[in-house]
C-alpha cells in the first residue's frame, strides 16, 4: 500500500489557511470561548501544526491529485494576488532608520546648542549664536519626535512578526485543473482532517 505523501513546504501555507478556517467554525470557536476546556486556540493550533503530516494523510488521495495536476501545469506557481510582495529591504532599513535618525538628530542638537551657548558666553556674534541655539532646539525636538516614531515602528514590526495566527503566504496556481485539485484537497483536508482532529482534541482535553 502506498504511503501518504508528506506535506510539501510550499503547501504549508494552504494547510495553515485551512486550520485558520477550521478554528472559526462555530462549534470549535464556541468550545474555545465558553470555558468548557482548558485548551486555548494557540495551544490547539500548535498541536495541529505538529501533527500536520498525520492530519494531511486523511486527504492523501486529493493531495496526490493536486501534486500530479501541478506537476503537469505549464506555468509555474506564483504569489497570490491578494498578498502583496514583500520588499526584502524593508525589514532591514526600518530598524536602522528608527535607531540612527534620533541619534544623528540628537548629536546635531548637542553640537548646535554647545556652539550657540558658547558664543553667547563669549559674547561673540550674538545673532549667529541665537540662530545656532534656535536650530539646536529644533533638532532636539526633531530627535524626540523621531525617537517616538521609531519606537512605534519597531513595536509594529515586532507585533507583525510575532503574530502567530496569520497563515503563511499561499501560492497561486495558474492551471485551472491544478486549482480545482487544490480546492478539492483543501475541502477534504478541512472536513476529514483538521476538523475531526480539533474536535477530538477538544473532547478529550479537560
Amino acid at each position: 500500500m502506498t504511503s501518504p505523501p508528506h506535506l510539501r513546504p510550499e503547501d504549508r501555507g494552504d494547510f495553515e489557511w485551512v486550520l485558520h478556517l477550521a478554528l472559526s467554525v462555530t462549534d470549535i470557536r464556541t468550545a474555545l470561548n465558553d470555558g468548557r476546556t482548558a485548551t486555548d486556540a494557540n495551544q490547539l493550533r500548535e498541536r495541529v501544526l505538529a501533527a500536520k503530516d498525520e492530519i494531511a494523510a486523511a486527504a492523501a488521495d486529493e493531495y496526490r491529485a493536486l501534486l500530479k495536476a501541478r506537476a503537469g501545469a505549464a506555468a509555474p506557481a506564483d504569489r497570490s494576488p491578494d498578498e502583496p510582495p514583500t520588499s526584502p529591504g524593508a525589514g532591514v532599513w526600518l530598524p536602522a532608520v528608527a535607531v540612527f535618525a534620533p541619534l544623528i538628530s540628537a548629536a546635531v542638537a548637542v553640537v548646535l546648542l554647545l556652539l550657540g551657548y558658547g558664543m553667547h558666553l563669549s559674547g561673540t556674534d550674538a545673532e549667529l549664536a541665537d540662530s545656532l541655539t534656535a536650530m539646536g532646539w529644533i533638532s532636539a525636538v526633531f530627535a524626540a519626535g523621531a525617537t517616538a516614531i521609531g519606537l512605534a515602528a519597531l513595536m509594529g514590526t515586532a507585533i507583525r512578526q510575532r503574530a502567530g495566527e496569520a497563515p503563511r503566504t499561499r501560492i497561486r496556481i495558474r492551471s485551472a485543473e491544478a486549482q480545482q485539485a487544490r480546492e478539492a484537497w483543501q475541502q477534504a483536508l478541512l472536513e476529514r482532517g483538521v476538523l475531526p482532529y480539533l474536535r477530538d482534541e477538544l473532547s478529550t482535553r479537560p
